[in-house]
């Protein structure tokens, strides 16, 4: 397999997002991936549509402090507010 040196800004995706466990994915190797990526990114941008908020999945990424600023359609509610500004984390909506 070949490593991965230079990601200067990743752009993940998950099938979904928890407060507390953080960014799910349903494949265990595209989540093992994904992980390996965002030790290596210098930043990591979310997107996610507002689908994704409050579901869980099989395969867990990373937390939400691992991730710099989330971009959403619409904002995830105010249970979010308190978990997203205590780990950092720029909401964009």
């Amino acid at each position: 397999m070949r490593s991965i040196e230079n990601v200067d800004v990743l752009l993940p995706c998950s099938k979904g997002l928890d407060r507390e466990k953080g960014l799910m994915e349903s494949n265990e190797e595209e989540a093992a991936v994904k992980q390996i990526m965002l030790q290596q990114g210098r930043k990591a941008l979310l997107l996610a549509d507002n689908s994704k908020f409050d579901k869980t999945a099989f395969v867990k990424i990373c937390d939400l402090a691992d991730i710099d600023t989330l971009v959403t359609d619409k904002a995830p509610g105010e249970a979010w507010d308190e978990p997203l500004a205590q780990k950092q984390v720029k909401l964009i909506h």
